[in-house]
């Protein structure tokens, strides 16, 4: 994996962690509040959900991030390929053209092309 990849996939996997726990610790503090009401029901369910897609939430996110660096991993490869073959093939070319302008289309004009291949 590429340091870009590397990059993508830790960040998002402290994106994941960090939205995370960020949605189970309110679900905490909703379950404490409808605790302190009376609310039995409310702060079972709270606590039991917050926890569901706190996970949820952060699977998402951690797969999203690993996904999202593999495309960029390839993404990386297959420029850095194509700039590769680019440069292997590159040809200079150099035109003269001998003769004067308003004449282009006259029989003692000519022209010279040199080309060379650039070195790999």
């Amino acid at each position: 994996m590429t340091i870009a990849g590397k990059m993508i996939y830790g960040v998002g996997k402290l994106v994941g962690n960090t939205a995370g726990y960020g949605i189970e610790i309110t679900g905490n503090v909703i379950s404490s509040i409808a605790e302190k009401a009376g609310r039995e029901e409310l702060a079972q369910i709270s606590k039991k959900y917050s926890k569901i897609v706190s996970k949820v939430v952060g699977k998402t996110s951690k797969i999203t991030a690993a996904v999202t660096a593999v495309v960029v991993d390839k993404t990386i490869d297959v420029a850095f390929n194509t700039a590769k073959y680019i440069a292997q093939n590159a040809v200079e070319t150099n035109v003269r053209i001998y003769g004067q302008s308003e004449k282009f289309y006259d029989e003692d004009k000519y022209i010279e092309v040199e080309y060379k291949v650039l070195e790999k």
